[in-house]
């Protein structure tokens, strides 16, 4: 699917991106080839896929990795050459790339999610607490009520969660979501952080802004889907970042600092 393979080019983009213009140390010349390379075929799939989803997400993901790795001034330059293109023209190019031969109605209609989003969210009000039962709540109440789409899923991750299993079962998801993302912008931004996880945890943060983007316009984590993956491997990372004890999260001097060395036995 076009979203899909659009998503996808979008995290390769930025992990990507990361690598080059990040502060790992890549002193191999095939190594920046290599992501320089990677980095050039993901755009380039990106605007072949033509996925608005992941193109707008996009944009916050590479000004977040620019922000974390304070290189806000490589950023100017790349300002000022957008704004003299779109001066140009290049904002009507940019329209008519991004409206992809859809007439405007079907347009701001977000290419028709919204005329099963309200159906979706009465329903959802019916039942707000535990909802309509999981992954049927759509797929059998929904499709009762709606008979011009046959419809497989919501293309909301949140609104899906809700008309499946209601309040109750949202609030451990975004709990668990906003703590992994919490985590990991404090592992970014923490001074007292190893530079080796500093490093991953901003490059999983910008990974997360795509996949978060992408939960607004459809499935994504809340089945079984790359993005469980990503939102998964996030939780795992932050989990292991704080069974090793870093001081930027709880304060404590890292284990392997303060381990004695056998060679030297015990302190007295």
């Amino acid at each position: 699917h076009p979203n899909s393979v659009g998503e996808f080019s979008a995290i390769l983009t930025v992990v990507a991106f990361s690598r080059l213009a990040g502060q790992q140390k890549i002193t191999s010349m095939r190594q920046k080839v290599f992501w320089m390379g990677a980095f050039a075929f993901a755009v380039g799939t990106l605007v072949f896929a033509q996925a608005r989803t992941s193109i707008l997400a996009l944009l916050p993901a590479l000004a977040a990795c620019l922000l974390m790795y304070g290189r806000l001034r490589a950023a100017l330059p790349l300002a000022l050459l957008a704004c003299g293109v779109a001066a140009v023209g290049g904002a009507r190019i940019a329209t008519t790339y991004l409206m992809r031969g859809q007439t405007s109605d079907v347009f701001f209609t977000m290419t028709g999610r919204l005329s099963y989003w309200e159906p979706a969210w009465d329903l959802f009000k019916e039942s707000p607490v535990v909802g309509h039962g999981f992954y049927t709540g759509h797929r059998i109440d929904l499709n009762a009520r709606i008979d011009f789409i046959d419809l497989s899923t919501v293309d909301n991750s949140w609104l899906e969660v809700l008309v499946s299993v209601g309040v109750l079962g949202a609030i451990p998801l975004i709990c668990a979501v906003t703590w992994a993302f919490g985590r990991l912008l404090r592992i970014s931004t923490g001074v007292r952080s190893p530079p080796e996880w500093r490093c991953v945890a901003r490059e999983m943060t910008a990974v997360m802004i795509v996949v978060l983007a992408r939960s607004l316009t459809g499935p994504s984590f809340e089945v079984h889907n790359l993005n469980l993956v990503v939102v998964l491997l996030s939780m795992a990372f932050v989990h292991t970042v704080q069974s090793q004890g870093v001081r930027a999260l709880s304060g404590v001097p890292h284990l392997a600092a303060t381990r004695p060395s056998p060679a030297l036995g015990p302190q007295p």
